[in-house]
């Protein structure tokens, strides 16, 4: 093989293995975006027995992978409180539902699993 063919070939390979370098690199600098622009799914929801309240339990997407378990309060016309509490991660959005499922005790109290959660201050 003369020189010139082992010139082309070698700066062939070099251009390829950049190139898959260059598609590597912006992969890993898009998938925080695509993690983020996910939306939070519901886990579970419900409204108090008087309708003046209710509870949402969503679980939020992570960069690293699964989900942070957040409750988030709404008032009794669907506005939502900001923030929320986180209570936990998972991996298992079908555990998740089972294992953090929201009922109401009574107009002031919601279970949200075995976790007792009470009317925040500014809905009553």
């Amino acid at each position: 093989m003369s020189r010139r063919v082992r010139s082309i070939a070698v700066i062939g390979v070099i251009l390829v293995l950049a190139f898959v370098g260059v598609l590597g690199a912006l992969g890993f600098l898009v998938s925080p975006f695509l993690v983020l622009s996910e939306e939070p799914r519901m886990v579970s929801e419900a409204t108090s027995p008087d309708g003046t309240w209710s509870v949402e339990v969503l679980a939020k997407p992570r960069l690293t992978g699964g989900y942070d378990i957040v409750i988030v309060d709404g008032d009794g016309h669907g506005k939502k409180a900001p923030g929320g509490i986180a209570i936990g991660l998972t991996r298992d959005l079908t555990a998740a539902q089972a294992s953090h499922a929201v009922t109401f005790v009574d107009n002031n109290t919601a279970k949200v699993g075995s976790r007792t959660h009470e009317r925040p201050a500014s809905f009553r």
